[in-house]
């Protein structure tokens, strides 16, 4: 199996190895034109590729006469995929290469400088701009370039960015309750403070009361701030990432919920599998306990403990004894689960549990929309697994609790919620207002390469390695090399900062927490608080508590409070919507053999006709002179029911009806016999009526098609009603299968036998009658 860099290494070895002559050869009369988008993340081996497949451009005039281009689009400042092999110093030793190589051809090269953002205010980039332009924040950003300065194309968008103070860490807590979780958020915690502040801030934002504005990035209308205003960018999904996601929950903030998170993890997917357990394993309290007490099921603390507590048989048990209403409606619901676990495939166990069951509205009602995502991927993996394999629930459950699989939300696809992710997550992303409160932290050695690429001793040598697991033992060529790799990560790091910095278009807010450990000097906090230095001033704190921040610009704000806050109520779903749907029959096709109790009543005669039908249906096809014993076996083997007299004279009509000269047609090498038919009854003001039965005999031939229906007994004064609807439905079930040919009908009754058509205007009349029967 080939990875991504697997097949990069192998592209590269195809265009590059002596023999590869021919391939570039082929690949050289298919490219005009090579578009490099997001150039800056581009790896060394990708840059080798392009380079390959560029080399004929600047060879000289060629076989064609083509003007053969290379367009190149990056920003090594915005190069911050370094784990995926991203080597930003090769866009600028690119851009020289690709420079010398247009000069040597005599082509013209522009190295275009692209200056102005459509997104941000003129603010937000002078505030990049100053942080950027002090030498400690550019280091390491873009090789050999001054810092730039940028220009908004929105030159009136008004903008604002805050420094909030961080906040200080308190004195160590004492030991917590042992029944606490070991990563328990303490509420003294800075990181939950902050999240708490952050939540806050934008509860009041987004409150009818507010005079706080943005304008619409569509629109450029000033309007009211909204929680899909908003993103907040972490650089990693650490202990301020859950508890941001918590305080906007409990602010009762809509929010996206996290970019990516791992399946098994969340506590919607954890509630399910608990489900899918309790369901396998009785006698697992544990598990049913976890189940019972999830949104699925919906037991209460108290609940659960008035079950749990001093009892003397296993929690199904007591579940299963208990008076109290909500048990006995989870004992049920138990029950359910455990037939369906017997009885059903994973998926369908998990639709029904989550729809008819009601568990996705209980699981988002608690959870939030953010557990959509989740449960949907969980139902695909039920239905992936049951694809590949015997479905079983109890496999499917190992799968999920081995399996680490992750869901990547799309943050690009418009939300009603706030965003919180990290800063990679967000490349490509904006948003009016932008949370930085992860600031204060910065690298500090403790994630190091634990491989070292050294030097190697002779340009063109291959490189080489050492393994270094801590720093004191460092010999002086692996010091060196540590030294490259630390710079190398502060640099993406300063990287990281100008990305998220960038992202915001009108309001960017830089916050933090600091931890026990002194504060890196050269943080993202201090390098934005010494950029802007005396440019900032101070302001009351949006979060109150009689606090100040420091404000580097002007928000946009309502003019005066006159405006009318647009309060839409919430619109009442319809009862329709979380009720039950009821069940949906299909009408059962007509039978026109039982139309009006045709094919009822003495069970004798019932037989009778069965047998003659079968034997109409088999002896044509017997050679004459065998027909009678043919009868007289099958009659003795299927017909034990009737008296010996009885099948003699059955026998007896049906070979007097094969050999009738009048009717001997009907037994032609034309004919079909027990032909099955189905139509649909059109009928005015209701749906179609489904019928469908099995045509006695049909001939069909250049003169028109004649149908007919055997029946017992002598020939009536008139036919019974019920078997002329019989003919006109089978009739008008072959009309579309022999357009322009008239089909005649019949029935020809075995005592005599004698043949009585049935006229059209008859069959066209109780057609009708029946369509208007209710």
């Amino acid at each position: 199996m080939l990875d991504f860099n697997d097949q990069i290494a192998r592209a590269l070895a195809l265009v590059t190895r002596s023999s590869a002559a021919w391939v570039l050869h082929k690949l050289d009369y298919g490219l005009d034109h090579l578009l490099l988008d997001e150039a800056q993340d581009a790896s060394a081996p990708q840059w080798g590729i392009l380079a390959a497949l560029s080399a004929e451009f600047f060879s000289g005039a060629g076989a064609r006469a083509a003007n053969r281009t290379v367009f190149a689009v990056g920003d090594e400042k915005q190069s911050i995929f370094a784990f995926q092999g991203a080597a930003p110093e090769m866009f600028a030793e690119m851009k020289r290469a690709f420079d010398k190589r247009h000069r040597d051809a005599e082509r013209p090269f522009a190295d275009v400088p692209l200056t102005f953002s459509f997104r941000s205010s003129q603010t937000i980039l002078d505030a990049v701009d100053k942080t950027f332009g002090c030498e400690a924040a550019w280091r390491g950003v873009a090789a050999g370039e001054p810092p730039p300065r940028h220009e908004a194309i929105h030159s009136d968008l008004k903008g604002v960015v805050e420094l909030w103070p961080p906040i200080a860490p308190g004195p160590a807590p004492d030991p917590e309750d042992w029944r606490l979780p070991l990563d328990h958020a303490s509420p003294d915690d800075p990181p939950v403070i902050l999240a708490k502040r952050i939540a806050q801030v934008i509860k009041g934002w987004v409150s009818a009361n507010s005079l706080e504005r943005v304008a619409d990035p569509v629109t450029g209308e000033i309007r009211r701030i909204r929680e899909s205003d908003v993103m907040i960018l972490v650089r990693s999904r650490n202990a301020f990432f859950e508890a941001m996601v918590r305080a906007l929950k409990a602010a009762e903030l809509k929010a996206a919920g996290a970019d990516r998170l791992k399946l098994k993890d969340h506590i919607a997917v954890m509630d399910l599998i608990a489900a899918g357990r309790a369901a396998l394993l009785p006698d697992d309290d544990l598990t049913l306990a976890s189940a019972l007490k999830s949104p699925l099921s919906g037991l209460d603390d108290d609940a659960l403990l008035k079950l749990a507590a001093r009892r003397r048989v296993s929690l199904a048990e007591a579940l299963a004894a208990s008076d109290d209403l909500f048990a006995a409606q989870a004992a049920r619901l138990l029950a359910r689960w455990r037939e369906r676990a017997k009885a059903v495939s994973p998926f369908s166990f998990y639709a029904l549990l989550l729809g008819e069951d009601g568990g996705r509205r209980a699981l988002i009602g608690r959870l939030g929309p953010e557990a959509a995502d989740p449960i949907d991927e969980f139902l695909t993996l039920a239905l992936a697994h049951e694809q590949r394999e015997a479905p079983s629930l109890h496999n499917f459950l190992a799968e999920v609790e081995a399996a680490d699989a992750e869901i990547k939300r799309d943050m690009e696809v418009e939300t009603e919620g706030v965003r919180v992710l990290t800063v990679h997550a967000s490349k490509g992303l904006e948003a009016p207002i932008v949370f930085l409160p992860d600031t204060c932290s910065a690298p500090n050695g403790r994630h190091d390469p634990k491989l070292m690429r050294l030097t190697p001793a002779r340009p063109g040598d291959p490189p080489l390695y050492a393994w270094a697991k801590t720093a004191s033992g460092d010999a002086e060529a692996v010091a060196a090399a540590r030294a490259h790799a630390r710079e190398t990560a502060e640099g993406e790091y300063r990287r990281l900062l100008y990305v998220a910095m960038t992202r915001a278009a009108q309001r960017l807010i830089i916050a933090g927490y600091d931890t026990r450990n002194a504060r890196p000097t050269e943080c993202w906090y201090n390098l934005v608080r010494t950029g802007l230095g005396d440019s900032l001033v101070e302001a009351p704190a949006p979060f109150g508590g009689g606090e100040a921040i420091r404000r580097y610009g002007e928000p946009l704000r309502a003019e005066n409070g006159a405006e009318t806050p647009q309060i839409r109520p919430p619109k009442a779903m319809p009862e329709w919507l979380s009720g039950k749907a009821a069940l949906e029959m299909a009408a059962a096709p007509l039978s026109p053999s039982r139309i009006g109790g045709a094919g009822e009543g003495d069970r004798q005669r019932i037989r009778e006709g069965r047998l003659a039908h079968a034997l109409l249906e088999m002896l044509p096809d017997v050679a004459p002179q065998r027909r009678a014993s043919a009868a007289s076996a099958y009659l003795d083997q299927m017909g034990g029911g009737l008296a010996e007299p009885s099948r003699a004279a059955l026998a007896a009509k049906v070979l007097a009806a094969i050999d009738a000269p009048e009717l001997a047609p009907l037994f032609g090498p034309k004919s079909r016999g027990e032909v099955p038919l189905m139509g649909l009854l059109p009928r005015r003001g209701r749906p179609d009526l489904p019928y469908g039965g099995r045509l006695d005999r049909l001939i069909a031939n250049d003169d028109g098609v004649s149908i007919v229906d055997f029946k017992l007994g002598a020939k009536p004064d008139r036919p019974a009603a019920a078997h002329v609807v019989q003919l006109a439905l089978y009739r008008a079930a072959l009309q579309p299968l022999y357009p322009g040919l008239m089909i005649r009908a019949g029935l020809v009754y075995l005592d005599g036998p004698t043949l009585a058509p049935i006229g059209e205007q008859e069959l066209e009349a109780a057609l009708e009658a029946l369509a208007l029967a209710p």
